[in-house]
């Protein structure tokens, strides 16, 4: 899921409790008290989330993939 593409202070911050809705929210409002008060890590988390998203989910790099998955998952069609 999630924690392939999202790496903790590179290029997310990662909420850990996710069952109980004020944890979440606390855990939540603590983050964005870290970005306040941490302008450097705010940038570096910027910069590498775009990054990271322009290398993983380039739309052409998207497309190729399909069309290969696509061509290739015909020739196995047995239906």
């Amino acid at each position: 899921g999630n924690k392939m593409h999202l790496h903790y202070h590179v290029n997310a911050l990662l909420i850990n409790a996710v069952k109980e809705e004020e944890k979440v929210i606390s855990e939540g409002i603590e983050k964005i008290h870290e970005l306040v008060n941490n302008k450097e890590l705010l940038r570096t988390l910027s910069v590498e989330a775009h990054s990271y998203a322009e290398r993983h989910f380039d739309k052409s790099k998207f497309l190729g993939s399909c069309r290969k998955l696509l061509s290739t998952g015909s020739n196995n069609w047995t239906g």
